[in-house]
C-alpha cells in the first residue's frame, strides 16, 4: 500500500468538526460473515491536498459534500463536485485531489467481506465509478450511523454496519443516477418529477390522467412522459397501477374484504381490470394471492 498526504496542515486534524477517521480491526466473526468496516470517516480537505493509493484488499466508497476536486481512476483524471459518488476497488491504483480554490469536504467508507466483490462487478457492469445520485441525502444518512457505530462501539455495532453497507450499496444500485453534475434547470426536473411522484404515491386511487397531471404540475405531458419514464425506469401509467396493485396486496392480505370491494378501493372501478393488472404483476390472480398469504 502506498499512501502520500500533501499540504495537511496539523491544525485540520485537531478541528472534530471537519476530521473524523475511524480504523478498525474487524473481528473474526466479522470477517468471516458480515460487510466490515476496515477505515470510515469525514474530512474537510486542505487546500490541494493529494492522496493516492493502491494495492489495497478494500473497496472505497467516497461522497462528496461539498467543494470540488479531481478524482483519478484507471488513468482517467474527472473534475467531480458537491453530490458526487466514487465507488472503486483499492486494488487499482487511484488518487484524489481537493481544489485550491474550493477544497472539497468528503465522507468516505473503505470495506469488504461477505459478497462486497459480487456488488463491486454487478455495479461496474452497469455503471461508472463515479456518478451523481439523484437523491443523495439517504447516502449521507448510512455514512453517518456507520461512523457513528464504529466511533461508539455500539451493541452489536459491527452486525449493524454490516446491514448499513448492504442498505448503502442497494442504494447506490437502485437509486437514479447520471454520470456528471446536472444543470441547474436539469436539477429543476428532477425535484419536480420527484413531487409528481409523491403526488402519485398520495392520489393513485383517484382518476389521474397524463393530461392533468401535467397541467397541475405545468409541465409539457410528452415531456413528463419522456423524463419520468428516465429517471424512474417505468412510466406514469405503470407506477399509478403498482401502487394500485401493493394497495391490492395489503388489502387482500389484512382485511376479509371482497375482490370487487378491494378493487374500488385501489382506484379501480373495472374487478375485471383490476384482476388483470394484478395478475400481470404478481403471476397470480388477487384470490390466489390471498390463498398463499392466508391460508
Amino acid at each position: 500500500m502506498k499512501t502520500i498526504y500533501k499540504d495537511l496542515p496539523m491544525d485540520n486534524l485537531k478541528d472534530t468538526s471537519c476530521w473524523t477517521r475511524c480504523i478498525e480491526t474487524p473481528s473474526q466473526t466479522a470477517k468471516q460473515t458480515f460487510f466490515f468496516v476496515q477505515e470510515v470517516g469525514m474530512q474537510k480537505m486542505s487546500a490541494e491536498q493529494i492522496s493516492s493509493r493502491q494495492d489495497m484488499t478494500s473497496f472505497l466508497f467516497v461522497y462528496v459534500l461539498s467543494g470540488e476536486g479531481y478524482f483519478t481512476y484507471h488513468g482517467k483524471r474527472t473534475r467531480a463536485g458537491a453530490g458526487a459518488c466514487f465507488y472503486i476497488d483499492c486494488m487499482e491504483p487511484y488518487s484524489h485531489e481537493s481544489s485550491k480554490d474550493n477544497p472539497w469536504q468528503l465522507m468516505w467508507i473503505h470495506f469488504h467481506g461477505a459478497t462486497s466483490r459480487e456488488y463491486y462487478k454487478y455495479f461496474t457492469n452497469n455503471y461508472p465509478n463515479i456518478f451523481y445520485p439523484v437523491n443523495i441525502d439517504h447516502i449521507g444518512d448510512i455514512l453517518r450511523r456507520i461512523i457513528v457505530n464504529t466511533q461508539l462501539k455500539t451493541s452489536f455495532y459491527e452486525a449493524t454496519n454490516s446491514g448499513l453497507i448492504s442498505a448503502l450499496l442497494t442504494e447506490i444500485i437502485t437509486v437514479p443516477k447520471h454520470s456528471k453534475k446536472k444543470k441547474l434547470s436539469e436539477s429543476s426536473i428532477d425535484k419536480k418529477l420527484d413531487e409528481i411522484l409523491y403526488y402519485l404515491q398520495m392520489h393513485f386511487t383517484e382518476d389521474i390522467t397524463l393530461e392533468n397531471l401535467a397541467d397541475s404540475f405545468f409541465i409539457s405531458k410528452y415531456y413528463l412522459s419522456r423524463e419520468f419514464k428516465k429517471k424512474y425506469g417505468k412510466g406514469v401509467n405503470t407506477c399509478i397501477n403498482l401502487f394500485r396493485v401493493n394497495r391490492g396486496k395489503e388489502l387482500l392480505r389484512f382485511t376479509d374484504k371482497k375482490i370487487q370491494e378491494i378493487s374500488e378501493m385501489c382506484g379501480v372501478a373495472d374487478t375485471n381490470y383490476f384482476i388483470k393488472l394484478f395478475k400481470t404483476a404478481e403471476n397470480m390472480t388477487p384470490s390466489e394471492y390471498r390463498q398463499k398469504w392466508k391460508g
